[in-house]
Parts: C-alpha cells; structure tokens; sequence
C-alpha cells in the first residue's frame, strides 16, 4: 500500500517536473498594432515680451511596429528588450498637408508566466522606457508659411497582457497582446524651417495615456 502511494506521488508531480526542467528560450517576437490615447498638453511658451499659455485635453490613434529580444531565464519568467517605432494618425477629413509625427521608444520588460506550457504561454508584464516624440506642424505669418517642429523626450510606463501559442509545436508561433502605456514628454527642442528657437522661459509638457494591441509572430531559439 505504501508502494503504490509513492507510485500515485510520483505520476502526480512527474508532468511539474518535466515543465520546471524544460530547456529555457531565447525569443524574438515581431508585430505591429493600434494604439488609442487620451493626451494632456501644458504649454507656457514667450515669444519676445509675449507669453502664450496653452492647455488642452485631447485624443489620437496610433499605428506601430515593434520588435523584442526576451530570454527566459525561468519557465515563469522572460525578460526581454522592447523597440516601438510609429506614428500618430491623423484625422482624413482634414486637410493635413505640411504635417508629419514620429515617435520612437526603447524598453526594458519582465514578463511572469501565469500559464506556462511548453507550447502555450499566458503572461502578464511589467515595461520602463524612454520615449522620443517628433511633430511638425504649418505655420503662416502673412501669405508665408512656414513649418514648426516640436521635439519631445521623456519615458513611460507599460502594464499588459497576452498569449503566445506555438504552431505544430515547432520554433514558430503567433503572439497577441494588449495593454495600457503611459508616457510623460518633455519639450526638448523646437525648430521653424530648421533654425533653432529658444526655450529660455518656455515650459511644455505633454502627457498621454492609452490602450495598446498588439499582434505577431515569435520565433524561439534554444541556447
């Protein structure tokens, strides 16, 4: 009786102990997705003996690609290095001629392994990065127009949640994510046609706050 209990014991903790034990991954996850945003603008900005103060509250959509390194140094955990690149979209119906955006951030992520199977993982993270902003808008003084570009950095904030499932139970798969992202900007630089201003007694910041998906593949590698 007590052989076949130790027998019960060991059918009961063999599958733990095969996952525990399982070869650790190197994983590079490529995708794209949507963002939307909530944005809070707070803009003090002298031009000679003129002080303008702006603050407003709006929104945008957002398109990206994104590339990330994860290495898992436990079958619970990854850790990984994220880049993002993308812009901000604008809205068709306007006439949007002359404008352009970029942003560009460089992350460091911790992913923990709710679900952890050898083929299929469910996971909830934990990102820092630091952002970089560019937007170039019209200007007209008379008949001239001319074009300002605002230059931001600042860093953020990125709590998600997602799966990856391999295919066939081979080194590729399909991964999906969503998350919230913050992000706090800081008026760097501003630039009409190129020429440099400057920002002694100037103060803009720029907050955003949103919902980001995302969607792709991952290729993993044993080391």
């Amino acid at each position: 009786m007590q052989t076949m209990k130790h027998i019960l014991f060991l059918m009961a903790i063999l599958p733990l102990t095969v996952q525990a034990q399982r070869d650790k991954e190197l994983q590079i996850r490529l995708g794209g997705g949507l963002g939307a945003y909530a944005a809070i603008a707070d803009y003090s900005v002298q031009f000679g003996n003129d002080t303008y103060i702006y603050k407003d509250t709006s929104g945008a959509a957002t398109k990206h690609f994104q590339i990330g390194v994860y290495y898992e140094v436990h079958h619970r955990i990854n850790l990984g290095l994220d880049v993002r690149s993308g812009r901000y979209i604008y809205d068709p119906a306007q006439d949007n001629s002359g404008k352009d955006n970029k942003f560009n951030m460089v992350g460091l992520s911790a992913d923990f392994n709710a679900v952890s199977r050898e083929h299929f993982r469910w996971y909830v993270g934990l990102g820092l990065h630091s952002a970089r902003l560019s937007i170039t808008e019209p200007l007209f003084q008379g008949i001239e127009e001319y074009r300002g570009t605002s230059k931001w950095k600042g860093g953020g904030l990125l709590i998600r949640s997602g799966v990856v499932g391999y295919i066939a139970q081979g080194p590729i798969g399909l991964t999906f994510d969503f998350g919230f992202d913050t992000n706090q900007f800081n008026l760097n630089a501003y630039t009409i046609d190129g020429d440099s201003q400057n920002l002694a007694g100037w103060k803009a910041d720029l907050s955003t706050a949103g919902l980001l998906l995302n969607a792709g593949v991952v290729w993993r590698f044993k080391p």
